[in-house]
C-alpha cells in the first residue's frame, strides 16, 4: 500500500509539474497575445493615418487639376486674344501702306515690320 501511495504521490507531483508547465505556457500565450493585439492595433492607426494622408492628397491632385483646366482654358482664351490683336496690327499695317501710298508718302520701313 506505501508502494502505491508513492508511486500515487509521484504521479501526482508529475501532473501538478505539468499543470505548471502548462499554465507557464499559457501565460507566454497570453502575453504573445496582447503584444499582437497592440502592434495590431498600431498597424491600424497607422493605416488610418496613412488612409487619411492619401485622402488629403487625392483632393489636393483634384484642386490642383481644377487648376490646371482653369489655365489652360486662360491660356487658350489669350492666345485667342492675342491671334485677333495679330490681325487687328496686320489690318493696321495694311492701311497704313496704303494711306501712305495714296499721300504718296515715302514709306518708312520700320513702321512696316511684321509683329508676328
Amino acid at each position: 500500500l506505501e508502494e502505491a501511495l508513492g508511486e500515487a504521490a509521484a504521479k501526482e507531483a508529475a501532473i501538478q509539474a505539468e499543470i505548471g508547465d502548462l499554465r507557464a505556457e499559457q501565460d507566454i500565450a497570453r502575453e504573445a497575445k496582447l503584444a499582437a493585439e497592440a502592434d495590431l492595433a498600431s498597424c491600424l492607426d497607422a493605416m488610418e493615418a496613412t488612409h487619411a494622408d492619401l485622402m488629403a492628397e487625392h483632393s489636393r491632385a483634384a484642386s490642383l487639376q481644377d487648376e490646371v483646366q482653369g489655365l489652360e482654358e486662360a491660356l487658350r482664351e489669350a492666345k485667342v486674344e492675342s491671334d485677333g490683336h495679330k490681325d487687328a496690327l496686320r489690318i493696321s499695317q495694311d492701311q497704313l501702306q496704303s494711306i501712305m501710298q495714296e499721300c504718296q508718302c515715302p514709306i518708312n520701313h520700320s513702321l512696316l515690320r511684321d509683329p508676328v
